[in-house]
């Protein structure tokens, strides 16, 4: 009977150990940035390994999962404009099950998936519910996105007229909106931004802070947090080149130009 007990023990422990560390074997193989990890690591901070060094994709959202606990998804709307929204993320094995923490920034709303991978990707389903996301792995080189990162990193400057300003800020009041205004944005190395609108006579007159980050594809300037209370903004990299910045403003409006779109910007 003692060995009979040590027996079913061994089997449990042993059973539990597989679901903690898991065989990504095979998965390794689907994912070139997981090549040369352990594969004896536990679930939890594989799964960590392959969300936050992969690109990933799910119908009209793209995911970003940072490796500071955050991650944004980028969601392209049937008006051609972009959404943004920010999240706290976690993995944590629960019963021997690896759990997705998901928790929006905006009103701390969490809500837990179970996590599967696969080579096409990884697959949540709603711990609460029977709806679920896929989100299917892109093997894209970050090269790009860091590049982009890299060349945004300073100080950059640009004039508005009325056009341009009230797309940049569509809520804003009517008297602003009647001045030309040079918008400034100092993008910091540790993921932090400073925003000033200073008008030409009646000195600053907007002033804003936040994080910032660009997107996994290259494409997206991400803002986050600010500190005036605007929601997070998604803005299109149109150009970046050197000391030229193009930031491109999709919101729809009547009467406004592509040229008015195109937001430029010089290094200084």
């Amino acid at each position: 009977m003692k060995n009979l007990f040590i027996t079913i023990f061994c089997l449990c422990t042993a059973l539990f150990s597989s679901a903690e560390q898991g065989n990504f074997e095979a998965i390794r193989k689907c994912r070139p940035h997981l090549e040369n990890v352990n594969p004896e690591l536990p679930a939890s901070q594989m799964i960590r390994l392959d969300l936050t060094q992969g690109d990933w994709s799910e119908e009209d959202r793209k995911w970003s999962f940072q490796e500071d606990g955050t991650a944004q998804v980028v969601r392209k709307t049937k008006k051609g404009s972009y959404t943004f929204e920010a999240y706290q993320w976690d993995v944590k094995i629960h019963e021997a099950e690896p759990i997705l923490y998901l928790t929006t920034l905006k009103n701390a709303h969490t809500q837990h998936y179970f996590v599967s991978q696969t080579c096409d990707g990884v697959s949540l389903s709603n711990v609460r519910n029977e709806s679920s996301i896929q989100l299917n792995f892109e093997d894209e080189a970050r090269l790009k996105a860091d590049a982009a990162k890299r060349s945004i990193t300073g100080h950059w400057e640009n004039v508005l007229n009325k056009t341009q300003l009230s797309l940049l800020f569509p809520n804003q009041e009517e008297g602003l909106l009647m001045i030309r205004a040079k918008l400034s944005f100092d993008f910091n190395n540790d993921g932090t931004f400073s925003q000033i609108l200073d008008g030409e006579k009646d000195g600053i007159l907007k002033q804003s802070k936040g994080k910032w980050a660009v997107s996994k594809d290259g494409k997206f300037l991400l803002l986050s947090q600010l500190s005036n209370g605007e929601a997070d903004r998604c803005i299109p990299i149109q150009y970046l080149q050197l000391d030229e910045l193009v930031l491109r403003q999709v919101l729809p409006q009547a009467g406004v130009t592509e040229s008015d779109r195109g937001l430029y910007f010089n290094k200084l």
